[in-house]
């Protein structure tokens, strides 16, 4: 019979033979780790090949914040005339996701070989978002900040540079996903961005309710308490600290399932993750927020309207006077103006198909807009997925492009 001392050494030995084949399973991970996961977007971008050019435009938002915008081609066959498409991302999210997967996978490539001009937009609060004329992202003024501000100031702030960066007279194309697509419904039916300026909206996993969502972290989070407590935080920004995302990133090359449901848990289910770019994603994901920014989520959530952020008591010192936030109009969207495409998932649990059927039947509708709903799609899936080219990408959004924004003469 062993003695307890002896347990006790074996026990040692098993759990000093399980840390080293841990350690060893780190080691080898790390050996094998993509290069992509240390490069930067252009980095990763002008690692695809000799064609693809990249670079980095910062656009001033007309109160002060500094973003990052990234501006891609192909060279073999991108002219002076090229028109240019804005591709915007949704919460927790930056420009990453447009160039996650490979090339003939990634929307941005995609368009880069058709020759469009590919600009990768980005949020105040990401990490390609934390400059600002006066503000220090350190200190919490800087975090005072919705969706509604990406809507009135990031988003048009971005078109009008890109406009002046090309041509002044031609129509950008805008693409978006989930936050991108609230964001310019937004813009465009409060007129922030004039419907003259835009070739197109198409919109991917779109949301402007999540009354029906049924993620459960957004229900709590949708919580009155949870939105008071998240208001309370000194620094108001959401984000993975930097402190613990090393370690987080090594254990995600071990166990990336691990890491999948990690980024899940804010940005939503993908039924089709590239798993052979985990280790990629998350060494650049999440991108960051401000927690007043998840707290506007809530709100969509909680009481199931299209509006501007509540800030209760302090309502008449944001919206002239006004005890109550404002509603957006959605059905004085400009549906004739600006051709929209409304692509969105069967299984996705952040824009549930009933919220969509609610922004489907709101809008107004034209002869050009397109409704189509995806078979076994979750939320990243239309930015995830490397066969989104095959479901998404080529039969849907492509023909779009080309139908309304041709090339100039």
């Amino acid at each position: 019979m062993r003695t307890q001392a002896q347990q006790q050494a074996q026990l040692s030995a098993a759990s000093f033979t399980q840390l080293l084949m841990l350690l060893a399973a780190c080691y080898s991970a790390l050996a094998s780790e993509d290069p992509d996961t240390h490069r930067t977007i252009c980095g990763i971008v002008e690692a695809k090949g000799h064609e693809y050019r990249c670079s980095i435009d910062n656009v001033t938002t007309p109160d002060g914040y500094i973003l990052q915008s990234f501006h891609i081609v192909n060279d073999n066959v991108h002219t002076a005339d090229s028109p240019s498409i804005l591709l915007w991302h949704g919460l927790m999210d930056n420009a990453f996701s447009w160039v996650m997967n490979l090339p003939g996978q990634s929307l941005t490539y995609l368009l880069a070989d058709k020759g469009y001009n590919v600009w990768l937009g980005n949020s105040r609060g990401t990490i390609y978002g934390l400059g600002h004329t006066h503000l220090d992202p350190a200190e919490a003024p800087f975090w005072q900040f919705t969706w509604d501000q990406f809507a009135h100031s990031d988003v048009p702030a971005t078109i009008k540079h890109i406009k002046a960066s090309s041509n002044p007279a031609s129509k950008v194309g805008y693409i978006g996903h989930s936050q991108g697509t609230i964001q310019m419904f937004a813009a465009l039916s409060s007129r922030s961005v004039n419907p003259a300026d835009l070739a197109f909206n198409i919109a991917m996993g779109p949301v402007i309710v999540a009354s029906h969502q049924t993620d459960p972290v957004w229900t709590v989070l949708s919580d009155h308490v949870a939105v008071w407590l998240g208001r309370a935080v000194d620094k108001k920004e959401f984000t993975l600290p930097a402190i613990i995302k090393p370690f987080v990133d090594a254990a995600c090359l071990v166990i990336p399932r691990m890491c999948q449901d990690y980024l899940e848990l804010f940005v939503g289910k993908a039924m089709n993750l590239n798993e052979s770019r985990v280790e990629v994603m998350v060494a650049h994901e999440p991108g960051g927020t401000s927690t007043l920014n998840l707290a506007h989520w809530g709100q969509l959530v909680r009481t199931g309207q299209f509006g501007a952020y509540d800030f209760g008591h302090e309502n008449p010192k944001h919206y002239n006077g006004s005890a109550t936030a404002p509603l957006y109009t959605i059905t004085a969207y400009p549906s004739e103006a600006v051709p929209t495409a409304i692509l969105s998932g069967s299984d996705d649990v952040l824009a549930d198909p009933q919220d969509v059927q609610i922004l489907v039947r709101s809008l107004p509708f034209a002869n050009t807009t397109l409704v189509k709903e995806i078979n076994g799609y979750g939320h990243m899936d239309f930015m995830w997925d490397p066969n989104a080219v095959t479901k998404v990408y080529l039969p849907f959004v492509l023909p779009f492009v080309k139908a309304h924004l041709q090339f100039l003469p």
